[in-house]
């Protein structure tokens, strides 16, 4: 998520799969939209599981 008001972002997961993740991201939409915070972005992206060396 991110707040372009305030130029705060928030991230959340691992969701055990696609699906779950893309229903948390509406549900957060959802209660954003009721608050009236409609300009606060929320987006899923895909991480990888690879570690770093």
């Amino acid at each position: 998520m991110g707040d372009p008001q305030t130029g705060e972002t928030d991230c959340y997961g691992p969701y055990a799969d696609a699906a779950r993740a893309r229903a948390e991201a509406h549900r957060r939409r959802r209660d954003l939209d009721a608050a009236d915070l409609a300009d606060v972005v929320v987006a899923v992206a895909p991480c990888s599981r690879d570690e770093v060396p």
